[in-house]
């Protein structure tokens, strides 16, 4: 007569029949669960309850090891993974992209990871250094930020060349086949206006570009944004001097812009040592404190009541939630 099975129907436990007893333990357990609905991502159990949505961590890509080794999921390495892009069109979409672009920084390498299988594979880059040419003997020197524009060209912010680079991938199966061109600067670092193979740059972070091709560029070390348009870069807001000023876009002031957002006609512009979000209105080309009070801290709050801690991403999810991530690791939810 003794029970040999038993289920209580909670996701959230582990149930077992003692033998001695013919009873049923229940042991309460943090394992992934299913709450029967197909639209919750990573299910979890929360104090006996199974919960979807959030607050669920997972490793999907990556070993923890420092490496280049490509392969799936945790069979491969990265050596510092820094920024990411998906294609063109992807911001804001409630699905996942088809694939991933990452820059490994210290690497000087720019990797792909494909979520369907979580497969990582180079696709540019050999050792440090500058030169342009076959996507596997191309150098990059500590590639940043990424964009890829909508003919599917990937935009690199080369800031150890103080140069804008693209990637071009050829079409069809197969090994990945393309070239590395410079896009813009002259490679050495400064900060000058003019045709893109003359202009100068200093250690630009972070790239976005529109659906008509112009390009928004964080120069970090220069502390302004510029705009590439038509083969012509231009200095797009910041007067060159740190500080934090808002205002007209030729006299505000930035610290150290390092990651952009472009939603519509306004870009949103991580200013790490301000420890704010800026905006510029690209029409009235005006600057204004978005959030952030300044403080090096981490405070909840509205707008320019919050406090955050060197913030060097931004991004925006497909439910319109905005996400903010500090060069500490913190992550914020606007």
């Amino acid at each position: 007569g003794k029970a040999k099975s038993c289920d209580d129907n909670n996701a959230c436990t582990a149930d077992i029949c003692d033998p001695w007893l013919g009873t049923c333990l229940v042991l309460q357990t943090t394992s992934p669960c299913d709450d029967g609905n197909a639209c919750t991502l990573a299910d979890h159990c929360t104090d006996g309850k199974c919960v979807g949505g959030g607050g669920w961590i997972e490793t999907v890509a990556g070993n923890g090891a420092a490496g280049i080794d490509d392969g799936v999921g945790l069979d491969a390495r990265f050596y510092l993974p820094g920024r990411m892009a998906a294609p063109f069109g992807s911001q804001g979409a409630s699905k996942a992209p088809a694939q991933l672009y990452l820059s490994d920084r210290d690497a000087h390498l720019i990797r792909r990871v494909t979520p369907a299988t979580w497969a990582v594979e180079t696709v540019a880059g050999s050792t440090g250094g500058y030169l342009d040419g076959a996507l596997a003997t191309a150098r990059f020197s500590l590639p940043e930020g990424l964009a890829v524009a909508k003919d599917g060209a990937i935009l690199v912010a080369d800031a150890g060349n103080h140069r804008l680079r693209t990637i071009s991938i050829d079409a069809g199966a197969g090994p990945l086949k393309g070239s590395v061109k410079t896009f813009a600067g002259d490679g050495v670092a400064g900060l000058t206006d003019g045709p893109a193979a003359t202009a100068r740059f200093k250690s630009p972070e972070d790239v976005v570009v529109d659906a008509a091709g112009t390009v928004y560029v964080a120069d970090a070390a220069n502390r302004v944004l510029r705009r590439v348009q038509a083969g012509v870069v231009s200095t797009l807001a910041g007067s060159g001097t740190i500080g934090s000023l808002d205002g007209d876009a030729a006299v505000a002031r930035f610290a150290w812009p390092t990651s952009l957002l472009l939603d519509g006609e306004d870009l949103f512009v991580a200013d790490r040592d301000n420890h704010r979000i800026r905006r510029v209105d690209l029409k009235k080309l005006v600057v204004t404190t978005w959030l952030g009070g300044g403080q090096s801290a981490w405070q909840d709050g509205i707008a320019t009541q919050a406090a955050f801690s060197s913030p060097v991403g931004i991004s925006v999810g497909g439910d319109g939630r905005w996400w903010l991530v500090s060069q500490q690791g913190s992550i914020a939810e606007v």
